[in-house]
């Protein structure tokens, strides 16, 4: 299917740019804080365990959202919920600086959470409505690169504007602009008729119409849900504890460390685009476990070769096409909203995002600090996080695909 009123993939650049836009500073939004936390600190006075609960806020709201903002899609039209979302959130990030108190800034970054499950949940729906089955992951990876882009820029610029002196500004600035790129992307996001959007499908085995009971009652959701909680975990985890892995284990200096993560911002950026470029090539499922065994072959030869000693260019060469393939986290996503279909799309991707981001991504993290604090090896936990994506890509194996009819 094309979006509406196309007529070839010229005209789907506009609606695939909108998107990207939207999600873009939506990250920014995400990522802002996290990148001016010491800075802020100072100037608030917040003690380390406010900064946690403040940060965990919009965790909180965003896992919480997933599936009610999955049933507001199916319910809703689906192009206004995105567009107010990301409206409201420019104009609650400008306000951020304003909240002097604890309460708050915890409010307003539950408020931000609660807006950004919105807005992705609805994303992932209008995408595989509005986009031909042949290049919906490559959309999906597209639009979620720019996300990872713009968590970068604001990783970078961020420190730099606080070391200024100028965090609220950040907020400001971001805040506004993203309100302007918003009302942009606003014209060709409406442009998808929402006639258009319904007409091309037919769900999940064919069947015009099956109530969300039947639906929940499926093996392959569940499944679908229980691979997505490790892929999720994994990434995050992976992520999270890097640093902290470099530092400890390789002993790698500050600098070295910066270099490593700023190596690999481009493969953070183009992996989601290839890992949907696999999944459109040979199907969602079978794309997904091919990216993650792969980012898990290049994951434990970057463990391999972790160990002090070894040249710094010889861990970021491994992690690039670890990091690439590990794009496919957000493939399942797309596989999600085809399951569920135009008339409950929106809840089984809100479900899949709620175990993998709202379960995998919390329970995860916590678990390799465990194993980590038990047995105080890193390699051991991040062998860990290899053995839990073996189990992650069996659960996939049993996930049944049929792709969506005209």
């Amino acid at each position: 299917m094309r979006s509406s009123g196309s007529s070839g993939h010229g005209s789907q650049l506009l609606p695939l740019l909108a998107f990207s836009t939207v999600y873009f500073f939506d990250l920014v939004f995400r990522h802002a804080l996290s990148a001016v936390l010491p800075w802020y600190r100072v100037d608030t006075g917040f003690s380390y365990a406010q900064l946690g609960l403040i940060l965990s806020a919009y965790f909180l709201g965003y896992g919480a959202m997933q599936i009610p903002g999955g049933i507001l899609t199916d319910k809703l039209d689906v192009r206004k919920l995105v567009i107010i979302s990301m409206i409201v959130t420019s104009i609650i990030v400008v306000l951020f600086p304003m909240g002097n108190t604890f309460w708050q800034a915890f409010l307003i970054m539950l408020l931000i959470g609660v807006a950004s499950a919105v807005i992705f949940v609805g994303l992932t729906k209008l995408t595989a409505l509005a986009f031909d089955y042949s290049v919906r992951a490559r959309v999906q990876g597209s639009w979620a690169a720019a996300g990872s882009l713009g968590g970068s820029v604001v990783m970078v610029i961020g420190p730099l504007m606080a070391a200024w002196g100028m965090w609220r500004e950040l907020f400001y600035i971001s805040g506004i602009i993203g309100l302007l790129a918003t009302l942009f992307a606003m014209r060709y996001i409406f442009r998808l008729k929402t006639h258009a959007l319904g007409s091309s499908y037919v769900n999940y085995d064919g069947e015009m119409s099956f109530n969300s009971r039947e639906l929940l009652s499926r093996k392959n959701v569940w499944l679908l849900c229980l691979a997505q909680l490790i892929f999720t975990g994994v990434a995050v985890s992976r992520t999270q504890w890097t640093t902290a892995y470099l530092k400890e284990f390789t002993l790698l200096s500050a600098e070295e460390i910066a270099i490593y993560t700023v190596a690999l911002i481009p493969a953070s950026i183009i992996g989601p685009i290839i890992s949907g470029w696999v999944a459109d090539r040979i199907g969602r499922r079978n794309g997904v476990i091919i990216c993650f065994l792969i980012s898990n072959a290049f994951l434990v030869l970057w463990i391999w070769v972790s160990f002090p000693g070894n040249p710094l260019w010889v861990l970021i060469l491994i992690a690039q096409p670890m990091m690439i393939f590990s794009g496919a986290v957000f493939t399942n996503y797309v596989l999600a909203a085809e399951i569920g279909g135009t008339k409950y799309g929106g809840l089984i991707t809100g479900l899949v995002n709620t175990f993998g981001m709202g379960i995998g991504g919390f329970v995860f993290p916590y678990l390799i600090g465990i194993i980590i604090e038990i047995y105080a090896s890193y390699p051991l936990a991040f062998l860990f996080l290899v053995i839990t994506t073996i189990l992650g890509v069996m659960l996939e194996l049993g996930v049944k695909e049929e792709k969506m009819q005209k």
